[in-house]
Order: structure tokens, then sequence, then C-alpha cells
């Protein structure tokens, strides 16, 4: 999204200064048939504002643009930032599997029982196959 509003503020920064560079040409034209009497002042003023307004309505589009592309840039950091911490989490919690699996290994060696219910629970026994299928579809 960041980058197709990068390149859509290109296109309209180079439409403007094209219909810029026309602005100014039929401006020196207008001048020009003014003077010699083809067109009326009135009539070239009203070219002038409207093409005036054009112009002010192309940079107030730029300018929603850029500050659109923006707040793409700064959600995008956020994405980032929240999949990072979410990566954190999950090593988190596997590292916690396999501590629990270390002190339920160390229970069962000196001949204790498990707590109630921690031997139904994911943790024992199933951390090697919840590691293999992290990575399994870990990019």
């Amino acid at each position: 999204k960041t980058s197709a509003a990068k390149r859509a503020n290109t296109q309209l920064t180079g439409e403007k200064d094209d219909y810029r560079a026309l602005f100014n040409k039929l401006t020196v034209q207008m001048d020009e048939d003014a003077k010699d009497g083809k067109i009326t002042q009135e009539e070239s003023g009203g070219f002038h504002q409207l093409a005036q307004r054009l112009m002010e309505g192309l940079q107030s589009m730029q300018d929603l643009l850029e500050e659109k592309e923006f707040q793409l840039w700064e959600k995008e950091g956020l994405l980032e930032y929240q999949e990072e911490r979410l990566v954190n989490t999950e090593d988190l919690e596997t590292e916690m599997a396999a501590y629990i699996n270390e002190m339920a290994s160390q229970l069962l060696k000196r001949g204790k029982a498990l707590p109630a219910g921690l031997a139904d629970q994911p943790y024992f026994g199933g951390a090697k196959k919840a590691e293999e299928e992290r990575r399994r579809f870990r990019p």
C-alpha cells in the first residue's frame, strides 16, 4: 500500500508539473492574444482564475496523498513491531513449555506424581512435536 501511494504521489507530481508548464504556455499565449486584441482582458482573466483553481486543487490532492502515504508508513511500522512482539511471545511460550516439561521430567524421575491435569496439558510430552510444527510452519 505504501509503495502504491508513493507511485500515485509521484505520478500526480509529474502531472502537476505538466499542467503547470501547459498553464504557463497558455498564459503567455493568452496575454499575447489580449495585447493583439484577439481576446478581451476579461476572458484572459477568467482563464487565469480557472487555471489557478485547478493548480490549487492538484496541490491539495498531492498534499493529501503525501499525508496518506505517511500514515500508511506509520501503520506499516506498527504492524512490523506487533509482528515482532508476537514472535517474541511465541518464543517465550515455547521456552515456558520446555521449562514445564523439564520440571515434569524431574518429578517423574524422583518418582513423584505430576500435578493434577499436567499430563493432560499439551506441555508434557508435546514440546518436541510442537517445536517441530513451529519450525515447519515458520517462514
